[in-house]
């Protein structure tokens, strides 16, 4: 199920649509998902059960407060990471909401999901954090063993510190990503002819050598 293939791919959309999203928030059909579906302890894993998840939600969204895929998909990766923020006792500086909807800014292909929307989010994990017991009332074997996988503290699901970092490094390069593509798509628009871009921001290279490092290992 967890699998890089099309037919592992298609076989994870077909089970997550099946948990039914719609009339729920994102935030709280992630709690839902998180219920029956026990995680791997792989990160690329991880991104891939994600990045189902999203694309599920998205389908089942009438609302379509959200565009783009890749925002859906960023946004749960940030609601985790929110949780592990807010309720894990050994992260001391607690990420504001002014905060949150700053890293999210443009997410959704160039433009800013709704400020009430992203703070509901922000409010509702931060009054009931990812646990074991809220987990548990829909399935509690594959509760327990998401909160195994991803770690624990107390009572509150969280990402482990090297799962965390893949995560954002993921989620950053495909921010990083989308904004060449876009920039390059709209100096083709303009009318002009190709040009030379020159560029000092050395994380702008990062994508590349994510997409070339493991061809040249």
């Amino acid at each position: 199920m967890t699998g890089g293939g099309d037919v592992f791919k298609q076989a994870r959309l077909a089970y997550v649509q099946g948990l039914d999203f719609a009339g729920t928030t994102i935030d709280g059909a992630l709690r839902r998902f998180l219920a029956v579906f026990a995680l791997p302890s792989e990160g690329q894993k991880i991104e891939r059960i994600l990045e189902s998840f999203s694309e599920a939600f998205l389908l089942a969204d009438a609302a379509r407060t959200i565009g783009d895929p890749d925002a859906a998909y960023i946004l749960a990766v940030a609601i985790v990471m929110l949780n592990t923020d807010l309720h894990n006792p050994q992260v001391r500086e607690k990420m504001s909401k002014a905060t949150f909807l700053a890293q999210l800014k443009g997410v959704d292909d160039g433009k800013d999901l709704p400020a009430p929307f992203l703070e509901g989010i922000y409010d509702r994990i931060n009054e009931r954090p990812f646990t074991n017991e809220s987990l548990a009332n829909l399935h509690s074997g594959a509760a327990a063993e998401t909160l195994a996988v991803l770690g624990s503290a107390g009572s509150s699901l969280f990402l482990s510190k090297r799962e965390r970092k893949q995560l954002k490094y993921t989620v950053e390069s495909r921010s990083m990503v989308k904004q060449t593509k876009d920039l390059l798509e709209h100096q083709a628009g303009g009318g002009e002819g190709p040009g030379y871009y020159a560029a000092d921001d050395a994380a702008l290279a990062q994508p590349v050598f994510a997409m070339l490092w493991p061809h040249l290992q």
